[in-house]
């Protein structure tokens, strides 16, 4: 068995169906960009949790899929022969997330109105900036002074 790792967009929406013997699957059409070309890719999904990842998806959305495949010649009526690529995918991942979900904390309870019990504005402790670093003027580099640690120090070289 071949296993492959392919990533494109969903040509058309996921269809849910059902198998001759009663188990759901799920499947969908991938284009896949092949140097200037496209290539699709029939992919179905017989795992639950895939099936559900799958199905959240929508035409356009990127994904990539990984799983057997198969590559099969066909040839349409009145056309000249073509490959046929089929696979089952074990792993759906869809390439843009959806948003998560935020649950609220119990510390932000009350907070979300912007202010506190107290009726005074929730602001964030205010960040202590560092001290400006002191400019020098142009002349300055071409002279060393040591600081008071390097003052005993026998030579004079900054390094």
């Amino acid at each position: 068995m071949t296993y492959a790792l392919v990533q494109g967009v969903l040509f058309k929406d996921p269809e849910s169906r059902t198998s001759r013997s009663g188990n759901p699957f799920t499947m969908a059409t991938i284009r896949a960009k092949d140097g200037d070309a496209f290539v699709f890719w029939k992919v179905f999904c017989f795992s639950e949790s895939q099936q559900g990842e799958l199905g959240r998806l929508r035409a356009g959305d990127a994904l990539a899929c990984q799983g057997s495949f198969r590559a099969e010649i066909y040839v349409p009526p009145g056309a000249e022969p073509r490959v046929s690529l089929t696979m089952t995918a074990d792993q759906v991942l869809a390439l843009k997330q959806p948003p998560k979900q935020r649950k609220p904390k119990e510390s932000d309870a009350g907070q979300g109105d912007g202010y506190s019990r107290s009726g005074a504005p929730n602001r964030p402790a205010p960040v202590e900036q560092p001290a400006p670093r002191p400019q020098r003027a142009p002349g300055d580099l071409d002279r060393y002074d040591p600081g008071p640690a390097d003052r005993d120090l026998d030579d004079t070289i900054p390094f």
